[in-house]
């Protein structure tokens, strides 16, 4: 795995396992269905926590691919809360080469209206506009995928359609090729597309960086401002 400069005392385990050098902010993992990948939670150190009562900052661990279709894992659909009525978007970085990411919406289960692959490298963002789905995906047989994740504390996160319908709409395979899901009634076709070197105060650096550095730029995920999201896809 590459060493690179994230902004955090973290090192890690030749199996993507981060190891955590200060004690103050050790996390647990999680698993994340369909129970590939891990994500260790709120990873913010103790001086920085007053910064940013209404968002949390994530770490996202893929293991290798064992397969020819993609090891995944699923963030699922932001959607909106009951009751304080809005939706809810989130940022994602690559932290490795092997990155890949997914992004869809749909209008109604098995009917997707957009569908967008990422060919990532490090440092480079996905923003996913309110009401898409995230899947994140390991292109590499030897080396684990790691990825950051900011998104609002309180989202609702939809994980029980794609369940249903046994993945994304199109499905991820080695060396980039995509084969429809057959459990879904109808298909757009897909945008491949790099990641987001820059956008808006988002320059390439870690993305902990800018969220200690730039704290009153992520107002946006609570209450969330849509407009931010126009363009990132």
């Amino acid at each position: 795995m590459e060493k690179i400069p994230l902004g955090l005392p973290l090192d890690w385990h030749s199996d993507g396992t981060p190891i955590f050098q200060r004690g103050d902010f050790i996390r647990d993992p999680r698993p994340l269905p369909p129970n590939s990948g891990v994500i260790y939670d709120n990873i913010v150190l103790p001086e920085h926590r007053s910064l940013h009562s209404n968002s949390g900052f994530n770490m996202i661990v893929l293991p290798p691919t064992k397969e020819d279709k993609l090891n995944e894992t699923w963030l699922g659909q932001s959607y909106p809360d009951i009751k304080r009525g809005y939706k809810f978007g989130r940022i994602i970085q690559a932290l490795d080469v092997t990155c890949r990411a997914i992004i869809q919406r749909w209008e109604k289960p098995g009917y997707v209206t957009d569908f967008v692959y990422f060919t990532l490298q490090p440092f480079e963002y996905v923003i996913v506009p309110p009401v898409y789905e995230t899947i994140l995906l390991n292109a590499s047989t030897d080396t684990p995928a790691r990825f950051f994740e900011i998104h609002a504390k309180d989202e609702k996160r939809n994980t029980e359609t794609i369940l249903e319908l046994d993945g994304t709409g199109y499905l991820a395979y080695q060396k980039g090729k995509l084969l429809p899901n057959k459990n879904y009634d109808e298909l757009p076709i897909p945008r491949i597309t790099p990641g987001l070197f820059e956008f808006k105060f988002l320059k390439r650096r870690s993305l902990y960086t800018n969220y200690i550095g730039f704290a009153k730029l992520f107002d946006f995920i609570d209450p969330p401002n849509d407009g931010f999201f126009v363009g990132g896809v």
